[in-house]
């Protein structure tokens, strides 16, 4: 941690490689955010409309795929991460 408290974590490789650590690192943490952010996703207050949670992740399956066309090593990043968290790369992509 560093002085204000906030997790610090040092990576390196390709961004697959980095995500890899990443998640593997905070794993628990990543769980957490991206189950708070699928749920706010889905409420009308946060978002104008309700949706279930199904909804959210079709939606952010095809935000995927337009990052993985437009941006490859942040597509590759969020693999990474998902490999080493648990938590899918639709998900990371809500959160």
């Amino acid at each position: 941690m560093n002085a204000s408290g906030a997790q610090r974590l040092r990576v390196a490789g390709s961004p697959y490689e980095m995500g890899l650590a990443h998640g593997r690192a905070l794993a628990a943490s990543i769980r957490r955010y991206a189950e708070e952010r699928l749920e706010l996703a889905g409420s009308p207050v946060w978002s104008g409309r309700a949706a279930t949670r199904a909804e959210v992740l079709d939606l952010a399956g095809a935000c995927l795929e337009a990052h993985e066309r437009l941006y490859p090593e942040l597509a590759e990043e969020l693999r990474g991460m998902s490999a080493g968290s648990g938590v899918s790369a639709a998900e990371l992509l809500v959160a």
